[in-house]
Order: structure tokens, then C-alpha cells, then sequence
């Protein structure tokens, strides 16, 4: 997997329309977990990083030290693949070493609430978080009018 986000992220850096310095990532479920992992493993290569409900491992966890990006989370507190537990576990880790990190959990929502090809999905949710998102990509990909 690392060599997969390293081959993206290195392709991405390649084209002349793209700031090298300006690539955030996001994704949901095991893209979530994976874009948590790419701000572990690879915080000097990206500037943002926002993780929709994404499985995180413990030895993940463990690395939170080197992410040095600033990370948005979504989860569901309705998730039955991602506890409350987990939830807090992660967040308090990030408190242990004092890093900032915005985590946000939507009470009523389940797994996968942001796709509305599923019965999971929770509109509200996924609207709020979908604003939350363009906002923080905003804030922290924006340059010279482009994101």
C-alpha cells in the first residue's frame, strides 16, 4: 500500500498543473483508513489530510507522532465497524502529543454515511460534512484562487 501511495503521490507531483506543495487527500471507509495513513508515512509529501469513517490500526496509531499535515476526521457515532472507543482512542492520542487534529462525529450516522448509493447513507451528514471538507481543503490547499 505505501508503494501504491507513494506512486500516486509521486504522479501527481509530476504534472506541471498541479502544486507539488498543495496536494491534500481524502477518502472514505478503506480510503479513509488509507488517507491516514498517507499523513503518518507521508506528511512531507502532502499538506492536508481528511479521512471519511476510515479504519485506523493500532501501529497506525502509534505513528500519529510524525504526522505533521493538519488532519480533519469524520466518523459516524453510529458505526458499527468503528467504535466510539476507537474514536477516542484516536483522538486522545493526538492530545497525548499535543497535535492539533479536527475530528468530527456525526451521532445519528452510520458506516458509510456520506454515500447515497447506500441504506447507510445520512443526508444531513454527509451535506455538513461535505462543507466541512471544502472548507478545510480550502483553508489549507488554497493559492492564488486555485485549490
Amino acid at each position: 500500500m505505501e508503494d501504491d501511495i507513494q506512486a500516486a503521490l509521486n504522479y501527481l507531483k509530476s504534472h506541471s498543473e498541479v502544486n507539488p506543495d498543495r496536494i491534500g487527500v481524502t477518502g472514505f471507509c478503506l480510503g479513509g483508513g488509507l488517507t491516514f495513513l498517507t499523513a503518518c508515512k507521508f506528511s512531507d509529501r502532502i499538506a492536508a489530510a481528511a479521512a471519511f469513517y476510515g479504519m485506523v490500526l493500532d501501529d497506525w496509531i502509534e505513528k500519529v507522532t510524525d504526522i505533521t499535515v493538519p488532519i480533519y476526521l469524520f466518523f459516524g457515532g453510529a458505526d458499527p465497524f468503528i467504535s466510539v472507543d476507537r474514536i477516542q482512542q484516536i483522538e486522545s492520542r493526538f492530545q497525548q502529543l499535543d497535535k492539533a487534529c479536527k475530528l468530527k462525529i456525526y451521532p445519528d450516522a452510520n458506516h458509510g454515511f456520506f454515500c447515497n448509493e447506500r441504506s447507510s447513507y445520512h443526508p444531513e451528514s454527509a451535506a455538513d460534512a461535505w462543507q466541512e471538507l471544502l472548507q478545510f481543503f480550502d483553508r489549507h490547499l488554497h493559492e492564488t484562487g486555485c485549490i
